[in-house]
């Protein structure tokens, strides 16, 4: 019997995820970016992920620019979406941005 299933959040969210235990942070953003061109709404779950799977490898701007993104679909971050970018900014030694993003922790009321 063959199903007719149209990918939805938790699909895409979950093909994210593994893209970052396999540390493919470009597939993640790839599989990001399929969502909103397929009419999908990302959710934190999907954000975490990709701000994750870039953390992981150094890559501090893109997982910024993830964090970014969030305010695009009116997502807000969470402790997990915060720390992992903290952390992508700490591995890039760019201590600026990951003070900023402590900033933006306490204004959406998250305390670290």
């Amino acid at each position: 019997q063959i199903i007719n299933a149209m990918p939805n959040v938790v699909t895409y969210s979950a093909v994210i995820s593994a893209c970052e235990k396999g540390e493919r942070w470009e597939l993640a953003l790839s599989v990001l970016e399929a969502m909103r061109r397929h009419d999908v709404v990302p959710n934190s779950i999907s954000f975490n992920a990709a701000v994750s799977a870039c953390a992981k490898q150094a890559q501090w701007q893109r997982a910024c620019g993830v964090f970014d993104r969030m305010q695009d679909y009116d997502v807000e971050p969470n402790v997990l979406t915060c720390s992992a970018a903290i952390s992508a900014c700490a591995t890039g030694e760019q201590w600026q941005h990951a003070i900023g993003l402590v900033g933006a922790m306490r204004e959406i009321v998250l305390l670290p």
